[in-house]
């Protein structure tokens, strides 16, 4: 493809762009001005013109991730994402050109023509091109050395960092941490004929009608022009000089009309002299609108017809004038040929933008309600009544759009004593379309959800097509109804008109942007272009030719209907959760856990387009179309098999999740919460060394799931890019710990009270490879809920009602006490605490299977009264020594 650039720029310009008005491309150093970025710079005709000639077999695909351009050469692609991570490596002391023809996305961290220190190349920014034909999206923490221009607006997010030069048409937007770092170098060495000017005069051009008279000048338009092509004009500078034979100085920038004068009948060569910027090579003619060429012979006559045709809007009648005149006899001025007679003049039609071979239909001229001849050999004749002036009017009307010749001429004859008398004379006008018809896909009765049945993902390509229509009616709507049984004008070609989107619905919404912002009509009945809509909601679609841009007309655009309904292209999901400390810096099995802040899980949805930037007006009003969802479950996510088993993590609170107001968010998003939700590991009978601490530091311990099918919305778009899947999140922030109450015993007189101890234990790994309880000083929650000792009576005649006033207290430090007063009487008592006792204790993480059963239940302590426990068992040992 290394040559495909020239190739296409020599048939562009010296074939294509003759059918299209002279455009003025920017000198190339124009380009990339000495500043850090620059907008409104508009090579958008040019674009269009490189992206017209290529065909399917052209453009490459663009992978999305790293590669590496091991030769400099011009690639073509659609419009395309980098991946994340992703880098782009050139040949270094070469320039490789990269076309986009549509939105290009650089995700973040992408890294573009980097500096390679392994072969100490690269990272020069005049060895890396990039053309956007639509917007140019630069994701975060970017580092890109390149010259950039897109014909769209540029956008470069928090950190990104471009070293070398950005210019758009569009808008460049730079967030506050991003960096533009010009280079100047690398700015001046841009150069790509036909999208910019060298800055250097190539030749003069000149453009006039074949026939001259000598009682009148003749008009002669001169062009500058920067190259062969002269598809632009040379701006880099104004011009002097003067048009020979016949002409005056003259001083312009680009282009001018001047006139050349000669009194007597003769044919001349036309050229130009004392040319200041002189060009580099020799003059060229355009001789009525033909091709370019070193032919600049014009001939003057002392009589002929002087043709007025009148430009036209295709379709609609106007008056043409022929006038016959000669050279006075008494001066150099212009008299009447004859006057007050009815002559027969041949009349043709000449195609010359698009010429004969490129226009399509052979459409005729209509002289007088009489479709006239194309061509010189069979001309038309009609009967002309000239009147005192000399001047004959017919009507003149054409149905296609172009620019043509119309011909006239007349051969005298003895009938009128003229014998040999031959006048001609001719004249260019131009045809253009009326207005452009827009046409969508999309059904839309009304700019509502109900009114409008899906068109299209946001992001997603759909077809517009659009029809160039003749003249019907005078007031007539360029909109998209009015515009519908229009005629087409299939002659009407023209680049670089504007395409735009407006919102109708959801009202108040983000505009969204077309990801074509101009488009070239080529030739036919109707362009049909594939652009795509980057946000949500309905549209009308605008087309707007560039001011005089038509052979110096601007033709009137055009107006869609509602075009829509754009829905997200996916559903992203993203959600938050911390789990709270359920007894100070820990929570228990068997205990429920709740949510930091007394908040459940939240849930943020997201709409998204093809290229994943926020669908922002998704969450505007009836555009959100996804129900609050429901959970599908938690899971136990410890690693640890024993508690991963199902049913050993319990959850409680609804599974249905609530939606927080945020319809006016403009976010694209919305948001659910479970707020209720509460989670509780079951505490197993008797520990293992799974049940050793679990969460520590907050490690993810649980997972909330939520099936596919309650991320999809009610038109179908689903949760994740790459299709319809489920979402889980996990999250953590509590450590979790199989606890305990133990209780101890005591014994002691009946006349003196007893203190029963207990201990807040936790199951905890003891070093060695051993595992057990030890006592539990962090516990913070317990013992506001241990309630009041619970006594039952054991043996003897002691009965719990004879121990009056008992007391239990707090743990310190673990441990805990339960304070009996003296009975006065003999016998035993079980003691418990109240909050581990019944059906339904008020600290169910502090049980134990402390029988064996497999059941957790209370613990009991025993308290005797009445016993004396005697002095300690004492061995007394003798030695003897002899």
């Amino acid at each position: 493809m290394g040559g495909l650039r020239d190739v296409l720029i020599a048939l562009l310009f010296a074939v294509g762009l003759l059918a299209s008005p002279l455009t003025r491309a920017a000198a190339c150093s124009q380009v990339f001005p000495a500043n850090t970025t620059s907008s409104g710079v508009d090579l958008s005709a040019s674009v269009d013109a490189i992206f017209a000639g290529l065909s399917a077999s052209d453009y490459s695909t663009f992978s999305g991730s790293s590669v590496h351009y091991a030769t400099s050469n011009d690639w073509y692609y659609k419009s395309g994402t980098l991946g994340t991570w992703s880098a782009i490596t050139v040949k270094a002391g070469a320039t490789t050109w990269l076309f986009f023809d549509g939105d290009l996305t650089l995700q973040p961290q992408s890294t573009i023509n980097p500096y390679s220190v392994a072969r100490d190349s690269g990272g020069r920014p005049q060895d890396l091109v990039i053309i956007v034909r639509g917007n140019l999206t630069i994701g975060t923490q970017n580092t890109i050395n390149a010259l950039i221009y897109a014909t769209g607006n540029v956008d470069a997010q928090p950190q990104a960092e471009v070293y070398g030069a950005i210019t758009a048409k569009g808008t460049v937007t730079l967030d506050s941490k991003a960096k533009v770092t010009y280079d100047s170098g690398a700015a001046a060495a841009f150069d790509l004929p036909g999208l910019c000017s060298d800055g250097s005069l190539h030749h003069y051009q000149l453009s006039f009608a074949s026939q001259a008279l000598t009682c009148q000048p003749h008009a002669v338009t001169v062009i500058a022009c920067p190259d062969a092509s002269c598809s632009s004009s040379y701006t880099a500078g104004s011009s002097s000089l003067s048009v020979t034979p016949g002409g005056s100085p003259v001083s312009f920038t680009g282009s001018t009309t001047t006139a050349v004068a000669l009194r007597t009948a003769q044919t001349v060569t036309l050229d130009v002299s004392g040319a200041n910027p002189a060009p580099a090579n020799a003059t060229q003619c355009r001789i009525d609108g033909g091709a370019a060429s070193n032919n600049c012979n014009l001939t003057f006559s002392d009589a002929g017809l002087l043709v007025q045709a009148p430009d036209l809007l295709a379709r609609r009648p106007d008056t043409l004038t022929v006038t016959a005149v000669r050279k006075s006899d008494n001066s150099a001025s212009c008299v009447p040929a004859f006057a007050n007679v009815i002559r027969p003049v041949q009349l043709w039609s000449s195609y010359l933008d698009p010429d004969a071979t490129a226009q399509l239909g052979n459409q005729a001229v209509v002289v007088g309600g009489t479709a006239i001849s194309t061509t010189s050999a069979s001309p038309t004749t009609l009967s002309l009544s000239f009147n005192a002036s000399g001047q004959a009017s017919a009507s003149l009307s054409y149905a296609d759009a172009g620019q043509l010749q119309l011909d006239a001429s007349y051969l005298g004859s003895a009938t009128y004593g003229d014998a040999g008398l031959v006048m001609s004379g001719a004249d260019p006008f131009v045809s253009r379309p009326y207005g452009l018809h827009l046409a969508t896909d999309a059904s839309c009765s009304a700019a509502s959800v109900a009114g409008c049945t899906v068109l299209r993902a946001a992001g997603d390509s759909f077809p517009l097509r659009i029809r160039a229509v003749a003249w019907q009616a005078d007031g007539e709507a360029r909109s998209a109804a009015a515009l519908a049984d229009n005629p087409s004008t299939p002659n009407f070609r023209l680049s670089g008109i504007a395409l735009a989107s407006a919102l109708v619905a959801p009202a108040g919404g983000d505009s969204g942007s077309l990801s074509l912002t101009s488009y070239s009509h080529a030739l036919g009945s109707q362009t049909t272009l594939n652009p795509s809509q980057r946000e949500v909601g309905i549209f009308r679609i605008t087309a707007t030719p560039p001011s005089g841009g038509y052979f110096g007309y601007t033709v009137d655009g055009g107006e869609s209907g509602l075009v829509g309904r754009f829905t997200p292209a996916w559903l992203g999901a993203s959600a938050s959760a911390q789990l709270d400390k359920a007894c100070g810096a820990f929570s228990y099995q068997q205990q429920p856990i709740g949510f930091v802040g007394g908040q459940g899980p939240l849930l943020t949805v997201t709409g998204y387009n093809r290229q994943g930037g926020v669908t922002r007006n998704y969450d505007r009003g009836e555009f959100w179309r996804l129900a609050a969802p429901q959970r599908q479950d938690y899971l136990s996510i410890t690693g640890r098999a024993g508690l991963d088993v199902a049913g050993r993590l319990q959850t409680s609170g609804s599974a249905q999740g609530t939606a927080l107001a945020s319809d006016l968010a403009g976010d694209g998003a919305r948001q659910f919460r479970w707020a209720d939700d509460r989670l509780l590991w079951t505490a197993a009978a008797q520990p293992q060394a799974d049940d050793l601490p679990f969460g520590v530091a907050g490690s993810a311990i649980a997972r909330l799931r939520l099936a596919a099918t309650q991320l999809t919305d009610a038109d179908g778009v689903c949760h994740a890019s790459g299709g319809c899947s489920d979402f889980a999140f996990d999250f953590g922030g509590s450590e979790v710990r199989l606890g305990r109450l133990r209780f101890g015993n005591a014994f002691g007189s009946e006349l003196q009270g007893l203190d029963v101890p207990f201990w807040l234990e936790s199951w905890q790994a003891l070093g060695g490879g051993l595992n057990g309880f030890r006592s539990e000083s962090g516990d913070s929650c317990s013992a506001p809920w241990l309630g009041s000792p619970a006594l039952q009576a054991v043996a003897g005649s002691l009965q719990p009602a004879d121990i009056i006033g008992p007391t239990v207290s707090a743990p310190l430090a673990g441990q805990g006490m339960v304070r009996l007063p003296a009975p006065g009487k003999e016998g035993s008592v079980g003691v418990g605490l109240g909050g581990l006792e019944g059906a339904s204790p008020l600290l169910p993480w502090l049980l134990y299977d402390w029988n064996g059963d497999g059941a957790r239940e209370a613990a009991r302590g025993l308290a005797t009264f009445g016993i004396y426990r005697g002095s300690a068992p004492l061995i007394f040992r003798r030695e003897i020594y002899r």
